[in-house]
């Protein structure tokens, strides 16, 4: 028998398979840009197999897919869709303006983090370009309100490759053009499979929120975690997988708290917080020769 060929799902049809937190970004990407829908296929890379990717149909500052009237859905190569991830209402490049700041995967290279935040100045449904910030692009953040001043983010970045992985907490100012971003932590989780029988760190950020933790009326940071560090065996390596970032055979990891406190225009690490990272990573940079948590 002759090979019946499916026919291709409709935007409508891949769009009703997105998670609902995804179609709720639908409405800001509309007034955005032109979107897009794409589905991968996995022949390139398996673990992407079906995996579907919604945003707008060029990268940011979005010249080439401007929104129009009656312009709808349309399915493109998933390359080619460049994904909101998350967006933030504020008044970010001057006290008392209402701004939008939106957070895409762009074209940017690795070197600059592949993606930036589009500002928008807002005034009822309408939204209208103030700045582009490339490189900008962290996975999560939350707005650090200062009355009678500007806002900034306090947000959360992972990034790494084998055996080298870490999360950082960044302060963001999205007023200036460069400089922009700054890290307040940064907390390693190591490939513990990919090294030897040596010490490890392995620091996992769960969730963060701004809190005023010592009551004098300015937010803080206060990091939900869970951590382990130790010295890996030769038993330990031996009983790791493919597909396994540290051993099975280590104990579980035990959940942390770490503090951030307020200091000028900035934030510092609260004393038991300091103290904890610093046994945390003792043995690791005892046997690197490093000198301090990072």
């Amino acid at each position: 028998m002759p090979e019946v060929s499916e026919t291709p799902e409709t935007a409508s049809e891949l769009f009703a398979k997105l998670p609902a937190e995804e179609q709720a970004k639908r409405a800001l990407v509309e007034r955005i840009c032109a979107p897009a829908i794409g589905q991968y296929t996995g022949e390139f890379v398996s673990e992407l197999a079906d995996e579907l990717v919604f945003g707008c149909s060029c990268c940011a500052p979005f010249a080439e897919c401007l929104p129009k009237a009656g312009s709808g859905l349309v399915v493109l190569d998933p390359n080619d869709v460049y994904p909101l991830k998350h967006s933030h209402s504020g008044s970010f490049t001057k006290a008392g303006v209402h701004e939008l700041a939106a957070t895409f995967v762009g074209c940017e290279p690795g070197a600059a983090d592949r993606g930036g935040t589009m500002i928008f100045s807002e005034a009822g449904a309408r939204l209208d370009q103030v700045a582009y910030r490339s490189g900008v692009n962290p996975d999560a953040c939350k707005v650090l309100a200062r009355r009678g001043e500007r806002d900034r983010l306090v947000c959360l970045r992972s990034d790494g490759q084998a055996s080298t992985n870490y999360t950082q907490l960044l302060l963001v100012d999205l007023a200036p053009e460069t400089g922009n971003v700054n890290e307040i932590a940064h907390f390693d989780f190591d490939g513990g499979c990919l090294l030897g029988a040596e010490p490890y760190v392995s620091i996992r950020v769960r969730n963060f929120e701004l809190v005023d933790v010592n009551r004098d009326q300015r937010l803080d940071v206060v990091i939900e975690a869970t951590a382990q560090s130790g010295v890996l065996s030769e038993a330990d390596l031996a009983a790791c997988s493919d597909e396994d970032l540290l051993p099975p055979t280590l104990p579980p990891p035990a959940p942390e708290r770490f503090v951030y406190l307020a200091r000028g225009a900035g934030f510092v690490a609260e004393g038991a917080t300091a103290k904890r990272l610093e046994a945390l990573y003792r043995p690791r940079n005892a046997h690197r020769g490093e000198s301090s948590a990072p």
